[in-house]
């Protein structure tokens, strides 16, 4: 028999009765709306999240950009070579193949009973000259010298065989103390600090080719047996070059004027004397060139070099000097002919024959002129950057004052064609 369920009487729409839902126990129903509602605002919380931290990386960023232009990163900036010899003579010999840069004048001398046999050329060195006083010098220390040997002449074993007759290597307790360098090539050093053979000294030794080259310089009492560091620049400044000119000029040496910017070659028995070093303020620096050693000094070449300020060129100069002739020594400067020419492509005024008409108001005659010295001059006048450069030898005339004139004047026009300035 099947089990009857009652039935539930049926109600009228208006008899039901609100249920109270008690808010201890769970809803067994979500409300549609409220869901939607919470969708929304999670939606929004979290778009307003995103928003507010791109904004925040926008206010870092450009914090950082801020700090970055407050404190820049500072970048050294490349400090300057200063070259200290930049201002240094250069000396160089076409014969031997070589040349080196030194702040002093040097003297040269040809062998002599003294020197060793073998000696070709030996250049000394007067460090006197670039040393303000004795304590920098040291005491005693007075130079160095440069010798060029040449192997043909005799038999080179070492450098025990080289310092000195009577002198031995042993006797004067040398010693081979490692490796000098003259330029790019290695020597041999040597220092001898004492002994039977004179004041100790320091030494560089090259062999090289048909030749060896010893520069050697002499200490003084207690001092270090070493070089110094002027020493060791001018060793340093040894270049060697190969002969390969054509020009008549390959065997002849070299002076090189760094601090007035100009070079010029010649013959290998010309004498440089370099007076630029010694010159009053008030004078006129100059260089003096002997043809050869038993030449006087107005038989050479000068080179005066002197102040343009008014940056004249050359042809002005030599208007304003013949105006001064007639206005301070109310004379002419006297001269046979007056030339434009170029001189390492700087134009130039060549005045050949000065003087030579000078003596006339005197009335005297030649062989009365030549008795009171009387000497003919060609001169050539450059202006170049602030300065005034002349250049002097005696004309190519005969004069009893003057020997061999006419073929010192060719020789000289010769170094003239070597002059040039650097850059």
């Amino acid at each position: 028999m099947e089990e009857q369920i009652p039935a539930t009487p049926i109600q009228s729409r208006e008899s039901v009765q609100p249920v109270l839902e008690n808010p201890l126990l769970p809803k067994k129903k979500f409300n549609l709306k409220i869901i939607v509602i919470s969708l929304i605002a999670i939606s929004l919380l979290g778009t307003g999240l995103v928003y507010a931290g791109m904004q925040i990386g926008k206010r870092q960023t450009a914090g950082n950009t801020e700090t970055t232009k407050i404190f820049p990163t500072l970048v050294p900036e490349p400090t300057e070579t200063i070259n200290e010899t930049a201002d240094w003579n250069t000396y160089g010999n076409g014969k031997y193949g070589f040349e080196f840069k030194y702040p002093l004048e040097i003297q040269e001398s040809y062998p002599t009973n003294f020197e060793r046999e073998g000696t070709e050329l030996t250049i000394y060195f007067d460090f006197n000259r670039i040393f303000k006083n004795e304590a920098e010098a040291g005491e005693g220390r007075s130079g160095a010298e440069l010798s060029i040997l040449d192997l043909k002449k005799f038999e080179y074993k070492g450098v025990e065989d080289i310092f000195g007759n009577p002198c031995s290597f042993e006797k004067h307790k040398q010693e081979v103390a490692g490796e000098v360098y003259f330029g790019k090539e290695t020597g041999e050093l040597v220092l001898a600090t004492e002994g039977e053979c004179g004041p100790p000294f320091a030494a560089a030794v090259l062999k090289k080719g048909a030749y060896l080259y010893v520069f050697r310089v002499y200490m003084g009492v207690g001092e270090k047996v070493e070089f110094n560091q002027i020493e060791k620049q001018i060793l340093a400044s040894f270049k060697f070059f190969n002969q390969n000119q054509s020009d008549g000029t390959t065997d002849w040496k070299t002076y090189r004027n760094g601090k007035y910017g100009f070079e010029f070659k010649y013959s290998q028995d010309g004498r440089i004397e370099d007076r630029t070093i010694f010159t009053p303020d008030d004078a006129w620096p100059d260089i003096i060139l002997r043809l050869n050693s038993k030449q006087h000094e107005w038989e050479g070449i000068c080179l005066r070099i002197g102040e343009n300020i008014e940056e004249l060129s050359s042809e002005e100069y030599v208007k304003q000097l013949e105006q001064r002739y007639k206005t301070e020594y109310n004379s002419l400067l006297s001269y046979q002919e007056k030339r434009e020419i170029s001189i390492d492509s700087e134009r130039a005024i060549a005045l050949y024959a000065v003087g030579e008409n000078a003596w006339d108001f005197l009335n005297m005659s030649i062989e009365e002129i030549w008795n009171e010295g009387g000497v003919w001059y060609d001169e050539f006048y450059i202006a170049r950057k602030g300065r005034i450069f002349v250049i002097t030898f005696p004309t190519s005339k005969e004069n009893p004052n003057v020997v061999n004139a006419i073929e010192n004047n060719k020789t000289a026009h010769q170094i003239l064609s070597t002059f040039k300035f650097l850059e």
